[in-house]
């Protein structure tokens, strides 16, 4: 197997990486803020007044996700894309400043979305791969290395 990638490092593609990296729990914080946010509402309307501690909570429980989106985006700034190779014996990750090798061994799950093949290795980190970025074939070449060599979640 030998596959390469070339990943543009966009906002858009921070948010969306963001998304599929929180999973469930991305839906959860949108839906708690914006319950939150229609129960302030609902008190203003019926006399109450507003608690501005709930008020912010929902905020932030909605903007969440954005914000550590905008913040990945920002800690990226002047790198335009990362190119990863795939290999019978790993992954290596390339960008303008920075080089990385990892072994299949390295990553403790992987998990497949909609739109990524997401890889956590040891330290935690998560590698996201985007699916439109593989090339005829090489998506299911690469799922059935992924079967062989790291655990599932």
């Amino acid at each position: 197997m030998n596959i390469h990638l070339t990943v543009p490092i966009s906002f858009r593609y921070m948010a969306r990486v963001i998304r599929a990296t929180f999973g469930w729990k991305f839906w959860l914080l949108r839906a708690l803020g914006g319950f939150l946010l229609a129960l302030q509402l609902l008190s203003l309307l019926i006399g109450d007044g507003v608690d501005p501690a709930t008020v912010g909570v929902g905020l932030a429980a909605m903007l969440l996700p954005t914000l550590i989106a905008w913040l990945s985006y920002r800690q990226a700034a002047g790198v335009p894309e990362a190119v990863f190779t795939l290999t019978d014996e790993g992954l290596h990750a390339r960008t303008p400043t920075a080089t990385a090798q990892f072994r299949w061994e390295g990553f403790t799950k992987s998990r497949e979305t909609k739109h990524f093949f997401l890889l956590r290795g040891q330290s935690r980190a998560t590698i996201p791969l985007p699916k439109e970025r593989f090339g005829p074939g090489e998506a299911d070449q690469f799922r059935a290395k992924l079967r062989d060599a790291v655990p599932t979640s």
